[in-house]
């Protein structure tokens, strides 16, 4: 029998039935592209980011390593960071409050749906990225795409 914990600490597994989620906040539209994945590693944050459309990208982390070296990345042009060990959330225009604030909103929105397999994870938090970056117009754009209408 697998023990739950209503507040697990700690960047979360696939193996601790916590997948990690990736967001990528765009401050000048305010939309998020997510990612769930199996494990986190820079190989598939810098496929991330190559998947952006936009080149001389502002990014702000905070100093998990597999953000290292970053401002490497071709379309990177200036890597920001916060050092949340030291209490430091806010350095200037450096912070990932955005972020976190789609995940602090998320969360509630995921436990309505009460035991969701890490395998449908992504379908989840999918169709709630889409929620979130449509606003008051997701019903309208999603019916839209499903009567092949682009609008």
């Amino acid at each position: 029998m697998r023990k739950f914990y209503l507040k697990r600490k700690g960047r979360g597994t696939y193996k601790s039935e916590r997948p990690p989620i990736i967001t990528l906040y765009n401050r000048t539209d305010k939309r998020v592209l997510t990612s769930v994945e199996t494990n986190l590693s820079k190989t598939k944050i810098w496929k991330m980011i190559s998947e952006v459309n936009s080149d001389d990208l502002i990014v702000n982390t905070d100093e998990y390593t597999i953000y290292e070296n970053l401002e490497s990345h071709p379309k990177v042009f200036k890597h920001l960071t916060v050092n949340h060990a030291s209490k430091e959330y806010s350095n200037g225009i450096s912070h990932v409050n955005n972020c976190e604030c789609f995940h602090s909103i998320i969360k509630p929105h995921l436990r309505k749906h009460r035991g969701i397999s890490r395998r449908n994870l992504h379908l989840y938090v999918s169709f709630y990225t889409f929620i979130y970056n449509y606003k008051s117009n997701w019903f309208s754009k999603l019916l839209s795409l499903i009567l092949c209408n682009d609008t």
